[in-house]
């Protein structure tokens, strides 16, 4: 994957500006120190297409992190609340997606 594409499964529009879940433990889950550097990055003002760039990543290797984090309940959407994560995650949980 050379460019980045303007929406990404799984996160939802590149111009968008994750948070970070205050209430998910990185120790916890085991994450490796990319994923964790990646995680660090996420500020609330920075779209996706510039953490994606900032990242020194792969396209495709810094979308994939996201993504993971994003299914271990790490990132936030602008306007989503810790709770509601926790619910998706619950219904992903329920039907047995990852």
């Amino acid at each position: 994957m050379s460019g980045i594409p303007s929406d990404i499964p799984g996160l939802g529009s590149a111009g968008l500006c994750l948070r970070q879940n205050p209430r998910f433990k990185p120790a916890e889950h085991g994450i490796g120190p990319e994923d964790y550097f990646v995680w660090s990055r996420v500020d609330g003002s920075t779209s996706v297409r510039d953490l994606i760039l900032m990242t020194g990543l792969a396209t495709d290797q810094a979308i994939a992190v996201l993504r993971k984090l994003r299914g271990l309940g790490a990132l936030l959407l602008p306007d989503e609340s810790p709770e509601q994560n926790a619910a998706r995650l619950f219904q992903r949980a329920k039907k047995g997606e990852r």
